[in-house]
């Protein structure tokens, strides 16, 4: 775990896509919060998805401004899918996608005012209006924990097990009555 930033060949595919295809395609590099993205490590993702010489100055940049903006955003995933070069030379972004945390929104008031609760999943909606963290999974078995830790392990035996969680609903530490029923709900 930590923070990393990635690079790819397969331009217009989903992270998690590409690394169950293509696993190879993926190249990374550890980002220490206290440094943030060093040339030396924009130059290497850079020259392992094969940019010109010549764009790796424009590439770094899109690279520390990307970090920049996930600190200042409170983004869990910050991502420009794909990162096109035009026929002049340029590199440009040709799409993007930012996942905020969901804990940070109070800090974020502006972004959090920006959310499209209809293109949200409605299990997601009423979750979070009853203070539940859930996840939707596309496994098989309904979770409910108390603590994100025990939830894990035991999402880890299941998939063990052959019986892959379909959601993971976590209370926190908070337990009470009506949370629970917003949960089997």
């Amino acid at each position: 775990s930590g923070i990393f930033i990635y690079a790819s060949t397969e331009a217009g595919k989903d992270l998690n896509e590409i690394e169950r295809a293509a696993p190879e395609s993926i190249y990374r590099e550890p980002i220490d919060p206290f440094l943030g993205v060093l040339g030396f490590q924009a130059r290497n993702l850079a020259s392992s998805v094969n940019l010109p010489r010549e764009t790796w100055g424009v590439f770094t940049e899109i690279a520390t401004n990307l970090y920049r903006c996930a600190q200042e955003c409170d983004a869990v995933r910050i991502e420009i899918n794909p990162l096109g070069m035009m026929k002049d030379g340029q590199v440009m972004a040709l799409g993007g996608r930012l996942v905020l945390d969901d804990n940070a929104l109070f800090r974020q008031p502006d972004l959090a005012a920006l959310r499209d609760i209809e293109a949200e999943h409605e299990t997601a909606v009423q979750a979070r209006a009853a203070n539940i963290r859930y996840i939707r999974l596309s496994g098989k078995t309904g979770c409910i924990f108390s603590g994100a830790g025990l939830g894990m392990a035991t999402m880890d035996l299941l998939a063990k097990y052959g019986a892959p969680a379909a959601s993971f609903v976590d209370l926190g530490s908070e337990i009470y009555r009506d949370k629970v029923v917003g949960a089997l709900r």
